[in-house]
């Protein structure tokens, strides 16, 4: 099975070095495409006897340029620019697969750099006139005006494509940052919550001898901790684009708030707190599955705050509802006086969620005073997206 998984693991990791180079793999095969196209055409071109020494020199000497030009691509470019005179001397007529070499070269240092392939155009350019005027032949001003408008067009579409690939390998880069994100949040919303409900209960049962009930209860949450650690793993060992596999499932958004408000009850209880958890919310038809998300992460974060900071002997009181348009939660509890390490606020606690319900049209409120902390969530049904808002027109009929 580990042999399994280690190739299938070798043949993404290919995968994807393949689909990073693939620019530079295709200009490759392009050099040894026209290579093989240049010696077919040297093979049927008919080459006066006289000319046959020349005509094999020429051929073993663009051998050696498009072999270089395919292995080192930009010494290789330049030296196809540089070579390129050669077609234009010969006595006898050469294969059009140099003039090609020579725009895809032109098109590669483009893309590597447009200084370069400015330059390489002007060369090309300066070269062809050079030798045309050197063999005192007639110079066509349009014929002149359409190669270098040729050539430049090979420059720029090399940068475009240059420009192409960065905006996509940023767009790569957010989406791995997104990704590891993700996992992050997953970590610290289900397993370090978990792991802190199991401390808690052991320290409740630390002055009396823990029952059977209490060391399956423990042995539950650390059990679901442990899946949850191999579940985030094996999310970022999968492949840093793939997003096949949500972290919160919304399929049952009605079932999974029941769920989640009936865990932290009983956990509160476990814990001795003392409060009530009113949920007033009847319908989620209209939530979209992104605000669904941001409503069961910031209600797993404000329980798992209760159990973090509050006292259990002031006791909590935390109240859902959906007037409006708006899923309204709010939260009050009285904290403790003193905290242990490992219940220090992270950078990805609840007040993260503050700048993202903003962008989702809304709010958090979070007060201090008499002892007492208070927190109102406001989240929306709808989005005020585009699609947001043709799923609200549809929810309104």
């Amino acid at each position: 099975m580990r042999q399994i998984r280690f190739v299938i693991t070798r043949i993404r990791e290919s995968v994807q070095h393949i689909r990073r180079n693939s620019f530079s793999m295709a200009t490759s095969i392009l050099y040894l495409l026209c290579l093989f196209i240049f010696l077919i055409d040297e093979t049927r071109l008919e080459i006066m006897p006289a000319y046959a020494h020349w005509n094999t020199m020429l051929c073993i000497g663009e051998v050696v340029v498009f072999l270089l030009a395919a292995t080192w691509k930009i010494p290789g470019s330049w030296l196809v620019i540089l070579t390129s005179w050669i077609g234009l001397v010969t006595p006898f007529h050469v294969s059009a697969a140099l003039i090609f070499g020579c725009m895809l070269a032109i098109t590669l240092l483009g893309f590597n750099r447009l200084s370069y392939g400015i330059s390489a155009v002007l060369l090309y350019f300066a070269l062809h006139i050079s030798v045309t005027y050197a063999r005192h032949m007639p110079i066509n001003r349009s014929d002149a005006l359409l190669l270098l408008m040729t050539l430049m067009l090979c420059c720029f579409a090399g940068s475009i494509l240059h420009r192409s690939q960065i905006n996509a390998d940023r767009l790569r880069q957010l989406m791995q940052l997104k990704h590891r994100q993700k996992a992050a949040i997953e970590l610290h919303d289900r397993t370090c919550n978990n792991l802190t409900y199991a401390i808690r209960l052991i320290d409740e049962r630390a002055h009396t001898q823990p029952s059977k009930t209490d060391m399956q209860e423990i042995r539950t949450v650390l059990q679901k901790s442990l899946s949850q650690t191999r579940k985030v793993i094996s999310y970022l060992a999968a492949d840093d684009s793939a997003e096949t596999v949500p972290l919160t499932n919304n399929t049952h958004q009605l079932r999974q708030l029941d769920s989640i408000i009936s865990e932290a009850r009983h956990q509160l209880g476990q814990l001795s707190f003392q409060g009530e958890i009113i949920n007033s919310i009847t319908d989620l038809q209209c939530l979209s599955e992104e605000n669904g998300e941001l409503l069961f992460d910031i209600l797993n974060e404000l329980f798992s705050n209760i159990i973090k900071h509050a006292d259990p002997e002031q006791g909590y009181f935390v109240t859902l509802g959906n007037p409006g348009k708006d899923i309204v939660i709010s939260v009050c509890d009285a904290p403790i006086n003193s905290r242990s390490e490992s219940e220090e606020p992270t950078t990805i606690g609840l007040l993260r969620y503050q700048e993202i319900l903003q962008a989702h049209g809304g709010s958090m409120t979070i007060r201090s005073a008499n002892h007492l902390w208070t927190a109102t969530v406001t989240i929306p049904l709808i989005n005020t997206s585009t699609s947001a808002a043709t799923t609200g027109t549809q929810c309104n009929e």
